[in-house]
């Protein structure tokens, strides 16, 4: 966004890497956004030592209200989570967020970007289908609790 636009909007999200520091609230945004959430030794496991992975936050009002969490292994990405507390969906902030992901796999050379989402979950579906993904196929049983999973993917070369 241009800073005209950014301050006609009043955008007061802010997207930076996320830090050691911010663990505990992410795992706590984790909780309350997922049925089968991450755990501190999950999240911290990515953040500060999986070598593909790449975490960030959003922080609004000096609050963490979101996250994603991506891999990039050679010129695939992985889109693992992305998470937006419920009091502060649909403002633009999971766009943000998938968008600062889809930036750095293209500074990478990214040429493909994956995902799994529950069959049920329609209103990440169709964000997901706003942002160039197509369902590829099915994943039976994929999760814990036995729910399928729609393989998702989208292309990087029209970026």
């Amino acid at each position: 966004l241009n800073s005209s636009l950014f301050k006609r909007l009043k955008v007061k999200t802010m997207i930076r890497e996320m830090l050691e520091s911010d663990i505990k609230e992410v795992v706590e945004l984790d909780q309350e956004c997922f049925l089968s959430p991450y755990d501190e030794k999950q999240i911290r496991y990515e953040l500060l030592e999986n070598p593909f992975s790449f975490l960030y936050v959003a922080i609004e009002e000096e609050k963490i209200v979101g996250f994603i969490d991506f891999w990039i292994t050679f010129d695939i990405g992985q889109l693992n989570q992305i998470a937006v507390l419920p009091s502060f969906r649909r403002k633009g902030i999971a766009s943000r967020l998938l968008e600062k992901a889809f930036q750095i796999m293209y500074e990478k050379r990214v040429v493909n970007v994956t995902l799994e989402v529950r069959y049920h979950n329609e209103k990440a579906i169709q964000f997901y289908q706003k942002h160039g993904f197509i369902k590829t196929l099915t994943k039976k049983a994929y999760y814990d609790n036995g729910d399928d999973a729609y393989y998702m993917e989208r292309g990087m070369l029209d970026v």
